[in-house]
């Protein structure tokens, strides 16, 4: 009969951890928590940058870059400014430019603008064809006197060419229908207690 061998078992060792591996676990550890730190504060940079330009929140470089002030060009929208009200139509200059195929219309605008005080100098056709409805054009001397003048029409928009003289340029379009009568305009041009809306998309003039 066979006798069964009682002696305890040694318990199996752990491996032994040389110092080499002992390195690089700590290297690991530490790679990991400048890892975790990186995409923390990268999360933090990106929600920062979102709220910044969404406006939700203010930085001052960033809104002191944003806040520089464009001035208009030839070929823009003029703004005509803050808490400015019509000015007296009576005398200023204008010429009108027939922009459609319609014979005389220059004449029919600006005989009916001279019913109001302003002083039609010329008329002329436009060079090519305006598919809009009434382009006004000044200097930026004229801004208020322009802006003035186009609340005689439905729709007008004021130009801005730093080279225009100081007469006022009005181009009739396709999109034009017809004046006003004249007791509407004369009513129109005496109202001067309302003050003006700048147009969105208008830029400042420099003055």
């Amino acid at each position: 009969m066979e006798t069964q061998n009682t002696e305890p078992q040694e318990a199996p060792r752990a491996p032994q951890i040389t110092p080499r591996v002992a390195y690089r676990k700590r290297r690991q550890r530490r790679q990991g928590k400048v890892f975790n730190v990186i995409v923390v504060l990268m999360g933090i940079s990106s929600l920062v940058a979102l709220l910044i330009l969404t406006g939700l929140l203010k930085f001052p470089y960033y809104n002191s870059f944003n806040k520089v002030e464009r001035f208009a060009e030839k070929g823009n929208i003029a703004c005509v400014g803050k808490n400015v009200k019509p000015a007296d139509l009576t005398g200023v200059k204008i010429k009108v430019f027939n922009g459609t195929s319609r014979a005389g219309l220059a004449d029919t605008v600006g005989t009916a603008l001279a019913g109001v005080g302003l002083e039609f100098t010329e008329k002329a056709n436009y060079d090519g064809q305006f598919f809009g409805n009434i382009r006004i054009v000044t200097n930026g001397k004229n801004v208020v006197n322009a802006y003035s003048l186009a609340r005689l029409f439905e729709g007008a928009s004021v130009y801005y060419d730093p080279d225009a003289a100081d007469v006022i340029q009005i181009i009739v379009g396709d999109a034009f229908t017809e004046m006003k009568p004249a007791e509407e305009l004369k009513a129109i041009a005496e109202k001067r207690d309302v003050e003006f809306e700048n147009p969105e998309g208008c830029l400042k003039v420099k003055e």
